[in-house]
C-alpha cells in the first residue's frame, strides 16, 4: 500500500508538472487516472480487458497494487465453504488459490507487482522532472 500511494504522488507529480495552472491539473487528473483505474482490475477482470485497450493495465498502478492485495489475501488460503447454495449459476470458489486464477491473477507475481510499482514510482518521478524542466527553461 505504501508503494501505491506513493506511486499516486508521483502520478500527481506528472499532472501538477504537465498542467500551466491549478484549473487545468484538477480537470486534466482525473480523466487521464479514470482508464487505469477501470482497466486495473477493481471493474473488470485482467483476462476480460479488449486487446487494445491491455496496454492500459501495464501503466496502472491499481493492478499491480490490487493484485498484489489479492495474493496478499488469498495465497494458501484453506478451504471456502460455499454454503447450500443449490443454483447452478452461481459459481463457488473452494479455496483461495482458485480465487486468485478466478480474478484472473498469478499467484508468482507478487514480486513482479512490486518491481513495477517501484518502476512506475521512479519512471514517473523522472517524468515529472523532465516537465518541470522544460518549464523552467520555457520561463528564462
Amino acid at each position: 500500500m505504501f508503494l501505491v500511494a506513493n506511486v499516486a504522488v508521483s502520478y500527481g507529480y506528472v499532472i501538477s508538472t504537465l498542467a500551466p495552472t491549478v484549473t487545468a491539473a484538477t480537470s486534466l487528473g482525473p480523466p487521464l487516472m479514470l482508464p487505469l483505474l477501470i482497466f486495473g482490475g477493481f471493474f473488470l477482470k485482467t483476462t476480460s480487458v479488449p486487446v487494445y485497450f491491455v496496454w492500459l493495465k501495464y501503466v496502472s498502478w491499481f493492478m499491480y497494487g490490487f493484485e498484489a492485495l489479492i495474493i496478499n489475501q488469498w495465497k494458501d488460503y484453506g478451504p471456502i465453504a460455499c454454503g447450500n447454495n443449490n443454483s447452478t449459476t452461481t459459481r463457488c470458489v473452494p479455496n483461495g488459490d482458485e480465487a486468485i486464477k478466478f480474478l484472473g491473477f498469478k499467484e508468482d507475481n507478487m514480486l513482479l507487482d512490486i518491481y513495477c510499482l517501484l518502476a512506475l514510482l521512479v519512471g514517473f518521478r523522472i517524468i515529472s522532472f523532465l516537465f518541470l524542466l522544460r518549464r523552467a527553461y520555457k520561463e528564462q
